[in-house]
């Protein structure tokens, strides 16, 4: 039925600045597409490109459908986005997030001829080879002047049968460098906090790949010469033991050098020193830990399913076994309170960790977070609204409750800007004294971030390395140390 797709993903996917990474979700779709002998391009938007060069793009490759990735953070974007495809006389296939969620609502809300639910590498491949669209689970399409919606299916047990994503029709090298190569290792989470939509769109029961179809894909990139891999799961160790499998065979396939990355956040309660400790041997160095709130009468009003104790004893584990550790709050859940806010901000000061970000909640459709907001009628901003502007670190409040008024949130929301820049500022000296020694004093003053944004630490590093003042404290610097170590280059061996 359509043998050439062209994916795009809008200048809406991804919250803040230039791309770290390629779309992982993208790249599984594409991966399955080429191995059934439909034709791929990919155009990552995010990358600079423009709606005309989409056109173009499409008009060069000869598209016969154009597939559009959607979240529901600025979905109108998309939504003018695929407008402007349907005007030029495409067609136009809409999946991400935003279906799941809100299902048949896409496609009364722009022009789009399908929209797919949940996950759609299988059901992407059905639209491409069938006419039957009514034996395609999770779709939603036109049919005599109205909006069929299809069943939800399943969700797909076997992650091993979906081919990781090789990225060939990707830029790859136009993405951040140091972003790493993004592993989606599993799929699905049990829990019930109340503020996220995670389950809505890949489904509560935990599904993993297995360790070596993950140490695979780890290998092959590693064969392509990438060495940085971001683990982008939303439950990365929820299995101990796939993990300290996944570890024993990058081991045993000589795997060396590998920075190993678990940015999105992993639960408290789902790691320990043995297991931070055969991570870190085999590379593993930077993890971030969703705390979310200080005190457990928070967590258990927003149904986290961990206690403070148990938080407190995964960061403090983190931070003794040497990973660079960052924290996720949340700032004014129902029921919290300004000091149970001072709470969390204690316990982000308490530990020397690498950075503590400080959310500005945004409400999804489909959380119980977002209908008690609702019932309740405590929206400051009408949903159409904020879910089209407002950011997980904008200073704009977008609901309140009575525990926490909207003037008590804005001024929260300077206070923790400035515990962050605080804890970075700490982190910075710490890396800076072991580095350097005593030279560190002087180099500390002078790295010193100018602002909250960590972007503007890093061009001040870029910077100050190319003056002679670096360069004369280095070279005495690694005298020290080669005299400390006897003369062997510091290894002590």
């Amino acid at each position: 039925m359509y043998s050439k797709v062209l994916i795009c993903v809008p200048h809406s996917v991804g919250f803040h600045g230039w791309p770290s990474f390629p779309h992982p979700g993208l790249g599984y779709l594409a991966e399955v597409l080429e191995r059934n002998g439909i034709g791929v391009d990919i155009l990552d938007m995010r990358l600079g490109h423009s709606v005309n060069d989409l056109l173009r793009r499409a008009e060069e490759f000869g598209a016969d459908l154009v597939g559009v990735s959607t979240w529901t953070f600025r979905h109108k974007e998309a939504y003018a986005l695929i407008n402007r495809l349907k005007e030029a006389g495409y067609t136009v296939v809409v999946g991400g997030p935003h279906v799941s969620v809100v299902g048949r609502k896409v496609l009364e809300e722009c022009n789009a001829d399908y929209a797919i639910k949940h996950e759609a590498e299988f059901r992407l491949l059905r639209l491409c080879q069938t006419k039957a669209l009514d034996q395609i689970e999770g779709l939603i399409y036109r049919r005599s002047g109205s909006i069929v919606e299809n069943g939800n299916g399943d969700f797909v047990d076997d992650l091993d049968s979906i081919p990781f994503p090789r990225y060939r029709s990707f830029e790859l090298n136009r993405y951040a460098p140091g972003g790493g190569v993004p592993i989606v290792s599993s799929r699905g989470c049990p829990y019930m906090c109340t503020f996220c939509s995670a389950k809505l769109v890949v489904g509560r029961r935990f599904r993993a790949r297995s360790a070596k179809n993950v140490v695979d894909e780890v290998e092959y990139w590693y064969r392509e010469g990438r060495r940085r891999f971001s683990f982008v799961d939303d439950n990365f160790t929820f299995d101990r033991q796939r993990v300290l499998d996944i570890c024993d065979l990058i081991e045993q396939r000589g795997l060396t050098g590998l920075i190993g990355e678990c940015g999105n956040g992993v639960r408290a309660d789902k790691v320990d020193v043995p297991l931070l400790q055969r991570m870190k041997a085999v590379g593993f160095n930077s993890l971030a830990i969703g705390v979310e709130a200080g005190n457990d009468k928070v967590l258990k009003s927003i149904k986290k399913g961990e206690s403070k104790e148990a938080i407190e004893k995964a960061i403090k584990a983190a931070c003794d076994v040497g990973f660079s550790t960052r924290l996720y709050f949340l700032l004014g859940s129902p029921g919290e309170t300004p000091q149970d806010l001072e709470d969390a901000v204690q316990l982000a000061l308490k530990y020397p960790v690498q950075e503590a970000k400080f959310s500005n909640i945004i409400p999804f459709p489909g959380t119980e977070l977002y209908n008690w907001i609702e019932q309740n009628r405590l929206f400051l901003v009408d949903p159409k609204e904020y879910l089209n502007t407002t950011m997980l670190y904008d200073d704009v409040p977008v609901f309140e409750t009575p525990d926490f008024s909207a003037a008590e949130r804005k001024k929260a929301y300077v206070y923790t800007r400035k515990v962050r820049i605080t804890i970075m500022q700490r982190a910075l000296r710490r890396e800076v004294m072991a580095k350097y020694g005593i030279f560190g004093h002087v180099l500390f003053p002078i790295l010193r971030m100018p602002s909250s944004e960590f972007s503007q630490y890093n061009k001040f590093l870029q910077k100050l390395r190319t003056t002679r003042l670096y360069r004369f404290l280095l070279s005495i610097r690694h005298a020290e140390l080669k005299k400390s170590s006897g003369g062997r280059n510091g290894h002590g061996r």
